[in-house]
């Protein structure tokens, strides 16, 4: 069983998109591991770890390193756009 299994799709509103995130974590006998999968359409990435502590602080790492790409990326687009109405936050 897990402790956390949750999907959220990124653009829910879409009917051409079936992009989603999904995360989990495992924290029992049989498993102890986290899951983040990023589905875009056609393609996905996986983030993988356990749950020891070095574990959680690479797992930790990568969130932090993912966050701030996309803070960039939305910068970036944002200023590409010169519109402020692209952003919901």
């Amino acid at each position: 069983m897990s402790k956390l299994n949750k999907k959220t799709f990124l653009v829910p509103n879409s009917i051409k998109s079936m992009a989603a995130v999904h995360i989990k974590i495992y924290d029992n006998e049989d498993r102890q591991e986290y899951q983040m999968r990023i589905s875009d359409c056609n393609n996905s990435i996986k983030l993988w770890g356990g749950l020891d502590k070095d574990d959680l602080k690479e797992g930790i790492e990568k969130i932090n390193s993912i966050m701030s790409a996309c803070f960039e990326l939305k910068k970036e687009l944002l200023e590409l756009y010169g519109s402020q109405n692209l952003s919901n936050n």
